[in-house]
């Protein structure tokens, strides 16, 4: 019986042996799918242009009470939701037009916050621009880019 269990011995020892490789390789093929997993989601830039949206929506409903009734914390919030969505905008992929453009959105958040008195005075050109924005589903609209960038080109004039 000795004889037997000494031979037994050995036989665990190679098949503990087996098993800690087997589990190593199982980890590293299960992290290689995760990690390809992840790097294709993370790299979907569709969200970003989800978010865009959303903040672009948002700046309209606070300039559009704005318009209304001046007031202002709906003015800074809608500033705020304008630089949300110039930072969504340097997400986007290089040849989407709104990327192209995301300086004249940063530029709009710059004079909107540096300038409230100025720029809520233009709210009635910025509010159809940013709906014109919002409402192309493919960000191909030259034409309201064009505007932005004549609108931010006012703004700088009267404020300079």
């Amino acid at each position: 019986m000795s004889e037997q269990n000494q031979n037994q011995k050995p036989n665990q020892k190679s098949r503990k042996r087996r098993i800690l490789p087997t589990l190593l390789l199982i980890s590293l093929v299960c992290n290689l799918l995760l990690g390809a997993v992840l790097n294709y989601k993370l790299d979907d830039k569709s969200g970003y242009e989800a978010i865009f949206r959303s903040e672009i929506t948002f700046a309209i409903q606070r300039f559009e009470e704005c318009e209304k009734q001046p007031d202002e914390s709906n003015y800074m919030v809608g500033v705020s939701h304008l630089y949300a969505a110039y930072v969504m905008t340097e997400e986007f992929e290089e040849d989407n037009m709104v990327y192209k453009y995301s300086g004249e959105f940063y530029d709009l958040w710059n004079l909107a916050a540096a300038y409230p008195d100025e720029f809520q005075k233009h709210l009635d050109k910025l509010v159809p621009i940013l709906k014109d924005i919002k409402k192309d589903r493919n960000f191909k609209n030259t034409d309201a880019m064009i505007a932005l960038q004549e609108l931010n080109n006012l703004l700088r004039a009267t404020v300079v």
